[in-house]
């Protein structure tokens, strides 16, 4: 309880929710004055008096309003990845599926060219090798391993990308074992990480709020059959696109610090699920493959292949 709610006052906390949280509160306190709607609001800064008292009830609704966001931080970042049945994005489907397909197209030419190229014992152009490195980087941290798995957003294909990166490389469902490897992940590595996702966060509730200040402006306009300063809108529809494509930019560090997680700290969980670590990349990704089957599906036969993995009872599994 105590470690939840130091969390609620961090400085991941409050890049990546209490600063969204105050921009919109802010520009929902613009769009009432607008109306005429922010007079009780505006007479409680006669009173000097009780000026403590009123920072303290601001801070403490802009603080709720970050809590908001943070209880809706999932729900929030998965329709922006283009999750779920009705969500608009959806729309864009075909589009992302196409941009997959043509990179894949792209890769298979290139590598095409340069195995000619030395079949002939040719020198291999380096337009051909340059355009076959961008794309195998842009297929990595920019889509999943699989057209199946395409989501129809930038933002989503960039999360996806490295969350099939433990499966890849290593056999690792990723949803399963992060939640194991967290355990052994050192408290100033999880703090950059943390650090990194927080800046993610803060795009994405920028994004958010912006969309909540279009639908609120035009729910006032319908109402009040007025549009004072109609460019606001606008500006926060713009604002939406911006925030979206950092968010975007922003996830590929975030994902850079959670492959790298995998990629240091897998030997230590390994020794603490009590087995060895395989010498070869084949061999330790049947190990993984077997682990992720007992966590997915809690096959019992999965387990037992595990045995010939099991670390000798008189060696210490930490």
């Amino acid at each position: 309880m105590t470690g939840a709610l130091t969390k609620l006052f961090s400085k991941s906390f409050a890049i990546g929710f209490l600063l969204p949280a105050a921009a919109f509160l802010l520009a929902v306190f613009g769009i009432l004055y607008l109306y005429g709607l922010a007079d009780p609001l505006l007479s409680m800064t006669k009173y000097k008096d009780e000026t403590a008292i009123q920072a303290t009830l601001i801070f403490f609704v802009i603080w709720l309003c970050a809590v908001a966001l943070l209880a809706l931080n999932r729900p929030i970042v998965r329709v922006l990845q283009g999750y779920g049945p009705f969500n608009p994005f959806r729309l864009k489907g075909n589009i992302a599926t196409g941009a997959y397909r043509k990179l894949n197209d792209k890769i298979a030419t290139s590598r095409e060219a340069i195995s000619g190229a030395k079949k002939q014992k040719r020198d291999v152009d380096s337009k051909h090798s340059r355009t076959y490195a961008d794309s195998l980087w842009k297929m990595a941290h920019e889509f999943p391993d699989e057209e199946a798995t395409v989501l129809p957003t930038r933002f989503g294909n960039t999360i996806r990308a490295f969350e099939v990166y433990s499966r890849v490389i290593y056999g690792i469902e990723s949803v399963y074992g992060w939640s194991r490897l967290m355990g052994v992940v050192p408290a100033d590595y999880r703090e950059m990480m943390e650090t990194e996702k927080a800046q993610m966060d803060f795009w994405v509730n920028l994004w958010f709020t912006s969309c909540l200040t279009v639908v609120l402006y035009v729910a006032m306009g319908i109402a009040r059959a007025a549009w004072p300063q109609p460019w606001i809108p606008f500006a926060a529809i713009v604002l939406a696109f911006l925030t979206a494509h950092s968010a975007r930019s922003v996830a590929q560090s975030w994902g850079a610090m959670v492959t790298g997680a995998f990629d240091l700290y897998r030997p230590d969980l390994c020794r603490k699920l009590g087995f060895r670590l395989p010498a070869s990349i084949e061999e330790e990704r049947t190990m993984w493959q077997c682990m992720s089957q007992v966590w997915v599906y809690r096959s019992a036969e999965a387990a037992e292949r595990l045995n010939k993995y099991r670390l000798p009872e008189d060696q210490p599994h930490g």
